[in-house]
């Protein structure tokens, strides 16, 4: 369930963006998670399908560093198979300054998922979100960087169009 995982999350991570809610408008629902590994990011997507039936997921993923996407490609190439739309954002180098040959187009084009796009910036992610999503859509922000802005812009976005 999405209340187990959101408290399981919030006692890992002392509270904060563990699966919180961040708002609706225009019948959108806004959900910011930490997730940042591709096991964290399915489960969260199974626990979203389960709290938000029938409502179509928008995954919108910030990878964390160039080197656990790398390491980790096939298993995040997997991880976002629950969701019906994938948003790639660019990259967040937290520690590292090498980015190892590795780009969020080169990532997005791995994710199992139909509807696969990349985002050069967090801006530009929100201004996609606001022309595409559709009342009743979930938009999930995942990652442990600042992608979860894009939740926030988006959400101040359609409460002003």
């Amino acid at each position: 369930r999405f209340e187990v995982s959101r408290e399981a999350g919030r006692e890992s991570r002392g509270g904060a963006r563990g699966c919180e809610r961040k708002g609706e408008a225009a019948g959108v629902c806004v959900v910011e998670d930490y997730a940042h590994h591709p096991t964290e990011i399915r489960a969260t997507l199974e626990a979203a399908r389960t709290q938000f039936p029938g409502r179509p997921i928008w995954a919108v993923w910030q990878p964390h560093t160039s080197s656990r996407p790398r390491l980790l490609c096939n298993e995040f190439a997997q991880a976002f198979v629950k969701a019906d739309h994938v948003v790639v954002l660019p990259i967040y180098p937290a520690r590292e300054v090498d980015r190892l040959g590795l780009s969020e187009v080169a990532l997005a084009g791995e994710i199992k998922c139909q509807d696969v796009s990349v985002a050069s910036s967090l801006q530009e992610a929100a201004d996609q979100l606001a022309n595409r999503v559709r009342r009743g859509d979930l938009v999930l922000t995942l990652g442990a960087g600042d992608g979860n802005k894009v939740g926030e812009w988006l959400l101040e976005t359609l409460e002003t169009s």
